[in-house]
């Protein structure tokens, strides 16, 4: 004889299972895969996908935040194509997108904002972040000239 369901009788707890699906901290932080591509993707942390566009298109150069920290609440990562001041060439690169609690956006296609930010998303988890983690830009000049930048939170 085999065993029938019957829906009027209760589960046992092992039978009753979530089946929702939710995903792994390394899965919810997307910013942690971003890498230089030419597939044109972009990543928002804010819901409004206008609200994204209009942010990505209006925001400010990130040297505004020289000096001067900054709340930073969400961040937008997308791919992009730059020309190479030396060579003249095109090369794929990320832009990121830090935006402050009251819609200000900074912008950079700095290699060391992008691993600032995964190394920010490593240990604060992904943005959104409420609340919004007060980040110093830091600039360091290389031997050969050129500008290096880092995002550090800043500590009270």
């Amino acid at each position: 004889m085999t065993d029938q369901f019957d829906p009027t009788e209760p589960l046992d707890e092992a039978e009753v299972h979530d089946t929702q699906y939710e995903p792994s901290k390394e899965e919810e932080n997307w910013l942690m895969g971003f890498t230089p591509s030419d597939q044109q993707r972009i990543k928002s942390s804010i819901d409004d996908p206008a609200l994204t566009m209009r942010l990505k298109a209006t925001a400010q150069s990130i040297d505004g935040m020289v000096g001067s920290p900054r709340l930073i609440k969400d961040i937008i990562m997308h791919d992009a194509t730059v020309i190479d001041q030396e060579t003249g060439e095109k090369r794929q690169c990320v832009r990121s997108v830090m935006i402050t609690p009251d819609g200000v956006a900074f912008a950079a296609t700095s290699d060391g904002v992008v691993q600032s930010l995964q190394e920010l998303a490593q240990i604060y988890g992904p943005p959104p972040w409420e609340p919004a983690i007060n980040l110093e830009l830091v600039t360091t000049a290389t031997k050969r000239g050129y500008v290096v930048y880092s995002l550090l939170p800043v500590t009270e």
